[in-house]
């Protein structure tokens, strides 16, 4: 799946300091990045594609952004997965509920959330992965885990509708057996392709196929892809065995009367008969009418949620993952059990941590309520775009709080930000916009990545202090506030401040507006 295109990045003299953030696991700040290593990984969840492009939604990707772009001016190359959850219930209700293909009704969600993320200049993930591509490579995944116990079936009953095969859909091969390990080494970049292109093994389940783009998007709703290789049907849906993950529960650290709670209210099924604990997770959801399914060993089905992603971190980012981020709302169910998944798969359950550290995004409210798509309460990006707000506007709104802070969406924010743009373009002049110097690009493509700019040496970092000191001298103020879990307020405050010192010179205002834009992200 494609993701959008990489908006210009300034180079700018020196270099930034890896950034420490908040991790909700141990509540302290640590490091977003391995010391020892030149690159930095990232995983965000995506978004279900209804209801795009929410400033919920944009809120979060902005935030992740600043890591990327304060990653990118330490000299890092950026390693940056994000999922779509197009193959989900909330999906297929909507569509269900408006009359829509939910493949239609997803590939126009998708395309207008990239419009947004080009409109917001965020920079588009090295890897951007939707369900359906990755459904082989989830195939193994969960086999893996039903072979070493990790995971367990639970029969359907008469009013679950069980398990039916359809007609053949278009991709007639399907998915083919699965290898013992089919999720590939972490970090490997053959394997790790392997994973995401829907390349199928053989393996003690059966022969299948050679799958291509065609076999997973071969099952439509209610009809299931037809495998060459006589793959057998395994009945009933398959859980993942909670008690096989010693450290489950340590990434939200709620009680279990918390956790039950939230499992049900966010997409969990405690009550389902037959399973062996209230909380475990459904990996593998077996075939029903009317629902896509996919043909596989596991037997005609689709995905659990949290599985999805766990598989996504191991095939492109591999583990340990730098930094694994989202919502505060993800935190559990989700956060929580992918990571274990994420475990059980790299078979650490009770070792070697999986993700560096578990940063989540405040959540924005309107009128004093959580801004989301059950409640109906939603602020587009594109429909305020529609009415006339600059995209620079709507982002410096959202940066002018804190990332981790929930926080309330006005009027009043946007005429503040809309005031802000207005000031920084008049004390940066007319000759500062549109001229910078060397930029960094990549991303926006199949599996491109986007890596720091060269440092720049210690004669040309001097020159820039004699010649703009005080330029110099912000953009540094803005790298230390970012470098303190990503604290923009406290960027776009130095830049207030440099505007408020008096008169700007050409090139002093040429750096500053480098670095507004190469760091916050906002063009002028």
């Amino acid at each position: 799946m494609r993701s959008w295109h990489c908006p210009d990045l300034p180079s700018l003299p020196g270099q930034g300091t890896i950034p420490v953030v908040w991790d909700t696991v141990t509540s302290s700040y640590v490091p977003s990045a391995r010391p020892a290593h030149d690159d930095a990984t990232l995983f965000v969840c995506g978004i279900t594609p209804y209801d795009a492009t929410h400033l919920g939604h944009a809120a979060t990707y902005i935030a992740f952004d600043l890591l990327v772009r304060a990653w990118l001016d330490a000299g890092r190359v950026v390693r940056y997965a994000q999922c779509v959850t197009e193959v989900d219930d909330p999906l297929l209700e909507r569509a269900a509920s408006t009359g829509q293909d939910w493949r239609e009704l997803a590939a126009s969600q998708i395309e207008l959330y990239r419009r947004d993320m080009e409109a917001l200049s965020v920079v588009p993930p090295t890897w951007y992965r939707g369900v359906e591509e990755q459904i082989p490579a989830i195939v193994r995944a969960v086999a893996t885990m039903e072979e070493a116990g990790q995971a367990y079936r639970v029969p359907l009953a008469a009013h679950d509708d069980g398990p039916r095969v359809g007609g053949v859909g278009a991709g007639g091969r399907g998915v083919g057996g699965v290898g013992a390990r089919g999720v590939g080494r972490a970090g490997d970049a053959d394997s790790a392709r392997g994973a995401g292109c829907g390349e199928v093994g053989v393996g003690a389940r059966g022969v299948g196929g050679e799958a291509d783009a065609d076999s997973a998007r071969g099952a439509g709703c209610g009809e299931v892809g037809a495998g060459v290789g006589g793959v057998g049907c395994c009945e009933g849906d398959v859980y993942a065995d909670l008690s096989c993950d010693p450290r489950f529960g340590e990434v939200a650290g709620f009680d279990r009367g918390v956790m039950l709670s939230l499992f049900a209210e966010r997409g969990g099924d405690p009550d389902r008969p037959g399973k062996r604990d209230s909380l475990d997770p459904l990996l593998w959801r077996a075939a029903r009418p009317g629902e896509p399914s996919w043909q596989s060993p596991l037997g005609p089905g689709r995905p659990g949620w949290h599985i999805e992603c766990a598989v996504i971190v191991h095939g492109c980012c591999g583990v340990p993952v730098d930094v694994q981020g989202g919502g505060a709302d993800l935190l559990f169910p989700h956060h929580e059990m992918s990571t274990s998944h994420m475990r059980c798969l790299a078979g650490t359950r009770g070792g070697a941590d999986v993700v560096g550290a578990q940063v989540h995004a405040g959540l924005i409210s309107l009128g004093g309520e959580k801004m989301s798509k059950s409640l109906g309460n939603l602020v587009l990006v594109r429909g305020l775009i529609d009415s006339g707000v600059e995209p620079a506007a709507i982002r410096l709104a959202l940066l002018s709080e804190h990332y981790r802070a929930d926080r309330d969406w006005s009027d009043d924010l946007l005429l503040a930000a809309q005031a802000r743009l207005a000031r920084w373009r008049e004390g940066l002049g007319h000759e500062a916009r549109g001229v910078s110097g060397g930029r960094v690009s990549g991303g926006g493509g199949p599996d491109g990545q986007v890596s720091g700019g060269a440092a720049r040496g210690a004669g040309e970092i001097a020159a820039a202090k004699e010649e703009s000191p005080r330029a110099y001298l912000v953009v540094e103020r803005m790298r230390r506030a970012l470098a303190l879990d990503l604290d923009a307020p406290s960027a776009l405050a130095a830049v207030d401040g440099f505007l408020g010192e008096g008169d700007t010179d050409g090139s002093s205002a040429r750096l500053v507006v480098d670095a507004i834009s190469a760091l916050l992200g906002v063009s002028l």
